[in-house]
């Protein structure tokens, strides 16, 4: 198995040594990068490249898979307009459906992941619990040694 290839994850319940689930993001991103090529011909491709790019992102695994792929999609575009000096005229739509289509779901589905995850550990607002926010706590104050003042979250005095 070599760096790039998925590691084979095995459920330690059942002992039998069975892989487990496949990473969606594994199957996401690539659909993700095929959707938004086809957002070049068509407009519409728009909304599918936007619905999985959000799925890969709310779901687990490495930044890095959608980094590389659109460091790639770069790279790909670049040598395609140094060969083809026509296809410059798509460089908007490149950019809107990059911008548009992928970072931006991207981005709220993995803040959205992130954000489900804080408030399973219990370190973030959670907006349907009523409490509100956070109960601040000592270990939250600001003013340690070597900052003077008093804390507005604990009323303490260093």
């Amino acid at each position: 198995m070599n760096r790039l290839s998925l590691p084979r994850k095995t459920s330690a319940a059942n002992g039998r040594g069975r892989r487990a689930a496949p990473d969606p993001g594994g199957v996401l991103v690539p659909a993700v990068a095929a959707f938004g090529a086809l957002s070049l011909v068509g407009w519409w491709w728009g909304l599918p490249t936007a619905i999985a790019a959000f799925a890969a992102g709310r779901g687990p695994g490495r930044a890095r898979t959608v980094v590389l792929c659109l460091a790639g999609a770069l790279v790909v575009g670049a040598a395609a307009v140094a060969v083809v000096p026509t296809l410059l005229a798509l460089a908007p739509q490149f950019v809107a459906v990059v911008v548009l289509a992928v970072l931006v779901p991207w981005f709220v589905g993995r803040f959205s992941r992130q954000y489900r995850q804080l408030v399973r550990a219990g370190s973030a607002p959670n907006r349907w619990s009523g409490s509100g926010g956070w109960s601040p706590s000592r270990r939250d104050c600001w003013s340690g040694p070597g900052s003077p003042g008093t804390c507005t979250t604990c009323s303490a005095t260093t």
